[in-house]
């Protein structure tokens, strides 16, 4: 994985204090984005926008430039002279200045298929630790395309490269009493070949996790009303040695 989601690792710290209170000047009519976490989608005339951790819709000549279903951390500033484009009766959005270059983050996309099985004597990956997505993000999945944000800690040999993969476990293989309508295996992998007689280093990584897939499996189109979906996730995990772990609570994804 690249250095670029180091920079992410920190986001889960920082984004609720994004979230939940705006840098305001004196006058109280400016806001300062810093590096928020942000989902790019498109107006119906094609226009690319931001929806930035902090509510807002944004965009630019550069925001324009990227592609539907991004994750970027932009940062920008919103004050009274700020242009706003208007998208329909209920929508505005601020065409800003962007005060740097968005940061593009990893996605993996969720896989419809069961997560592969380690061959004979093959040991899998363990993670050290998993932090899932803040409560804030995932109550309004759907506002960032239900792209999800996990960092997590695991130990790997120098010079040795990892994947992270998502696979939702099929409905007939989920375990019973588990309190969750919906099972995501986490798994990670070698990409490359470490250094002879390397010793494994403790590493910080993220990745966002594309699930976007669930919404579009849980459509019920005989029933306009939301539905909540429990979600957990399984892993191997060091302290867990022979066993997989599955989180201890469930993650609420709203449906329709």
């Amino acid at each position: 994985m690249k250095s670029i989601t180091k920079k992410f690792s920190l986001l889960l710290l920082l984004s609720v204090t994004l979230f939940f209170s705006s840098c305001l000047d004196s006058d109280g009519e400016s806001y300062i984005g810093n590096q928020e976490f942000s989902y790019i989608t498109q107006t119906q005339l094609g226009r690319s926008y931001a929806r930035t951790a902090a509510g807002k819709l944004i965009t630019s000549d550069r925001i324009n430039l990227l592609a539907p279903g991004t994750v970027a951390l932009l940062t920008y500033q919103i004050d009274e002279n700020t242009e706003t484009i208007k998208v329909d009766e209920y929508t505005s959005i601020y065409k800003v200045v962007l005060g740097a270059e968005p940061v593009i983050l990893d996605q993996e996309a969720l896989k419809l298929t069961s997560a592969p099985e380690e061959e004979e004597g093959e040991e899998p990956f363990y993670f050290e630790s998993v932090i899932a997505p803040p409560t804030w993000l995932t109550m309004s999945s759907e506002f960032f395309g239900d792209r999800w944000p996990f960092s997590f800690q695991y130990k790997a040999k120098k010079g040795e490269e990892v994947k992270i993969s998502f696979y939702k476990v099929p409905d007939d293989e989920v375990p019973a009493n588990i309190n969750a309508d919906i099972l995501i295996d986490i798994r990670l992998t070698s990409t490359s070949t470490p250094e002879a007689s390397a010793p494994e280093e403790l590493r910080n990584d993220a990745m966002i996790a594309n699930l976007s897939a669930l919404r579009h499996l849980s459509q019920d189109i005989d029933n306009d009303e939301p539905r909540q979906l429990r979600v957990k996730f399984r892993f191997h995990r060091s302290d867990n040695i022979g066993r997989l772990h599955i989180s201890d609570t469930p993650i609420m994804l709203t449906v329709k």
